[in-house]
């Protein structure tokens, strides 16, 4: 609680989320993530790695999702256009 409330808290969180999705624990990263979205909702990174992990859980429509609300608040990012043809490709 401590480091939500803690300036850059947000930040530290999101650092921490990327790690433990890439080292593949991926409710602890899920949860770090919507934390993130919840701390700061108009930053459209926070939405791409939210999308990024529900992909990397198989979680298809949550991270196609995101990954629209990331492009919506941001068209040009570039990474959340490439996730989201990833997830929504078949």
């Amino acid at each position: 609680q401590a480091l939500v409330l803690s300036p850059g808290g947000a930040d530290i969180l999101y650092n921490l989320a990327v790690v433990e999705m890439e080292s593949g624990s991926l409710s602890v990263a899920l949860s770090r993530a919507r934390a993130t979205v919840a701390l700061k909702p108009d930053q459209p990174d926070n939405w791409n790695l939210l999308g990024a992990v529900y992909a990397r859980m198989g979680r298809r429509p949550e991270a196609a999702e995101a990954l629209r609300r990331a492009l919506a608040l941001d068209p040009s990012l570039e990474e959340a256009r490439k996730n989201l043809q990833a997830v929504t490709r078949r």
